[in-house]
């Protein structure tokens, strides 16, 4: 599976551009005490390196729909996921090529088990739900960074593998299961007849691609790239985003005045630091593996 780069370059790249310039911000605003206007930056910073993934990813066609909400677009996507896979399912017994897809894919096993109704209309609500809140708890926010820090250390180690040129077992289940996801997003747009020649097509393209991790170096790499930026974006997202409007106004009704609440002593403010360098990484992620994969479009592979 090769992403699709739409003739809207200029979007990703000015995204990540105005992004990088907050975070910027953010890390100046931090050193100078000002922690409610840093975390505000931080959270532009998340917003739109999620909107230019989101773009890049095909997982929206108008960023601007998203607003201060970026989250909302993986909800989507994952609830037309299941619904497009659970009518593959449907016809998979008297389709050979379906039932040859069902048979051969991991992913489609946790459809089948019924992991798929809990992953989007349990944890996908309680996603959405957890990034609302105005301020998580210490406990929580340091979960959300240890889920950060061992994805991040995954994708790390399967670089170095791939680098190598040896993926282990464990290493490839996950690498497919990131290829598949993509696929089945992008093939769910189009009707079951549409989308069945493309979905074969493009799973049985990723074994040879698993198969040949040495060829298939850059192909490979995207992913893994694009799964980690994608991650800590979602992530940092559920932490900021309650913040883009209590970060700059105040509210006398409930006596709240952001320069007073966000202080040294809060958990959020404790832990800028940790968020800054994550989004760092999302930012050099996505961009370069959107530079890869344009390489990989202009090279006809």
């Amino acid at each position: 599976m090769t992403l699709h780069i739409d003739g809207e370059d200029v979007v990703v790249d000015e995204l990540l551009v105005l992004a990088q310039g907050d975070l910027q911000a953010s890390l100046t605003l931090y050193q100078a005490k000002n922690y409610r206007q840093s975390i505000f930056f931080l959270q532009q910073t998340v917003e739109k390196t999620f909107k230019a993934l989101a773009k890049y990813t095909r997982l929206t066609d108008d960023v601007r729909s998203l607003n201060h909400t970026p989250l909302k677009v993986i909800k989507d996507s994952a609830a037309k996921s299941k619904d497009y896979l659970k009518t593959v399912i449907t016809y998979a017994e008297t389709d050979e090529t379906l039932d040859y897809i069902l048979k051969s894919q991991n992913i489609i096993q946790a459809i089948e088990s019924g992991k798929i109704d809990a992953v989007v209309d349990t944890s996908m609500t309680e996603l959405m739900q957890k990034s609302k809140n105005h301020d998580l708890s210490a406990e929580s926010l340091q979960t959300l960074l240890s889920e950060i820090s061992l994805r991040y250390n995954w994708c790390e180690n399967a670089l170095k593998q791939l680098k190598a040129g040896q993926l282990s077992p464990r290493t490839r289940k996950q690498i497919e299961y990131e290829f598949q996801l993509a696929t089945i997003i992008d093939v769910g747009k189009h009707d079951l007849e549409e989308g069945k020649a493309e979905l074969f097509n493009d799973f049985a393209w990723t074994e040879v691609v698993l198969d040949n991790p040495q060829i298939y170096k850059n192909d490979i790499m995207v992913v893994i790239l694009i799964d980690i930026a994608l991650f800590i974006a979602e992530n940092l997202a559920i932490i900021t985003s309650s913040h883009v409007t209590k970060t700059r106004y105040s509210d006398d009704k409930v006596n709240f005045h952001p320069e007073e609440y966000y202080t040294e002593e809060r958990p959020i403010v404790k832990i800028i630091p940790d968020l800054q360098t994550y989004a760092q990484v999302s930012i050099d992620y996505t961009r370069q593996s959107y530079e890869m994969n344009k390489s990989i479009l202009g090279a006809g592979l």
